[in-house]
């Protein structure tokens, strides 16, 4: 097809988890525990980084997690249920190269 490029590439992600929330939550400061792509298929949650950044992440948004060290992020649910697909990255994936940044 014209215009449609080279396909993508294939990511090593070994495995996927499902995740949900039917109360309402707000977490502590805790570090990720995987480099991770987070995906909100219901629901939504407010991410609070160490910084004072917050981040509301609803139906379709997608996001990856890795800070897997430090003080981490705080999740607070906003809207229930809230469900999610966690899909753990291997520790030397390289984000920038897949947006094209990294050589």
């Amino acid at each position: 097809m014209a215009g449609r490029g080279a396909p993508p590439p294939l990511l090593d992600a070994a495995q996927i988890s499902l995740h949900e929330s039917t109360e309402a939550f707000e977490t502590d400061y805790h570090p990720a525990p995987h480099r991770q792509w987070v995906i909100t298929v219901s629901g939504s949650a407010e991410i609070e980084c160490a910084d004072g950044s917050k981040r509301t992440f609803g139906v379709g948004d997608v996001f990856f997690a890795d800070d897997t060290t430090g003080q981490g992020h705080i999740a607070r649910t906003v809207e229930v249920p809230r469900r999610s697909i966690v899909v753990p990255m291997p520790e030397d994936f390289d984000f920038e190269q897949l947006r094209g940044e990294g050589g």
